[in-house]
Protein backbone atom coordinates (compact mmCIF):
# COMPACT_ATOMS: atom_id res chain seq x y z
CA UNK A 1 0.00 0.00 0.00
CA UNK A 2 1.30 3.51 -1.14
CA UNK A 3 0.63 6.26 1.76
CA UNK A 4 1.69 9.61 1.26
CA UNK A 5 0.47 12.78 3.22
CA UNK A 6 1.39 16.70 2.63
CA UNK A 7 0.53 19.66 5.09
CA UNK A 8 0.15 23.46 3.18
CA UNK A 9 0.07 26.25 4.87
CA UNK A 10 -3.69 28.00 4.12
CA UNK A 11 -4.58 31.85 4.31
CA UNK A 12 -5.72 31.91 7.87
CA UNK A 13 -2.24 30.32 8.96
CA UNK A 14 -3.70 27.03 9.35
CA UNK A 15 -2.13 23.90 8.21
CA UNK A 16 -4.19 21.78 6.34
CA UNK A 17 -3.35 18.01 6.04
CA UNK A 18 -4.37 15.57 2.94
CA UNK A 19 -3.60 12.12 3.19
CA UNK A 20 -3.53 10.30 -0.71
CA UNK A 21 -3.42 6.45 -0.51
CA UNK A 22 -4.35 5.37 -4.34
CA UNK A 23 -1.68 4.92 -7.05
CA UNK A 24 -3.47 7.18 -8.94
CA UNK A 25 -3.97 9.89 -6.90
CA UNK A 26 -2.45 13.01 -8.20
CA UNK A 27 -0.62 15.29 -5.78
CA UNK A 28 -1.00 19.49 -6.83
CA UNK A 29 1.74 21.81 -4.90
CA UNK A 30 -0.38 24.82 -5.71
CA UNK A 31 3.01 27.18 -4.24
CA UNK A 32 5.22 25.86 -6.99
CA UNK A 33 2.79 25.17 -9.80
CA UNK A 34 3.87 21.48 -9.89
CA UNK A 35 1.44 17.78 -9.40
CA UNK A 36 2.58 14.25 -9.65
CA UNK A 37 0.81 10.50 -9.64
CA UNK A 38 1.72 8.67 -6.55
CA UNK A 39 2.57 5.90 -9.30
CA UNK A 40 5.22 8.27 -10.86
CA UNK A 41 6.53 9.69 -7.66
CA UNK A 42 7.41 6.13 -6.78
CA UNK A 43 8.05 4.47 -10.09
CA UNK A 44 11.09 2.99 -9.21
CA UNK A 45 10.94 2.27 -5.58
CA UNK A 46 10.73 -1.48 -4.34
CA UNK A 47 8.37 -2.09 -1.30
CA UNK A 48 8.78 -6.12 -1.23
CA UNK A 49 10.86 -6.78 2.13
CA UNK A 50 13.09 -9.39 0.41
CA UNK A 51 14.58 -6.45 -1.14
CA UNK A 52 16.50 -4.76 2.28
CA UNK A 53 19.93 -6.20 2.78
Amino acid sequence: MIQLMTYSKQNDQQWLLTEYDREEAVIHFNSFEFEISLSDLYDEVDFSLNSVG
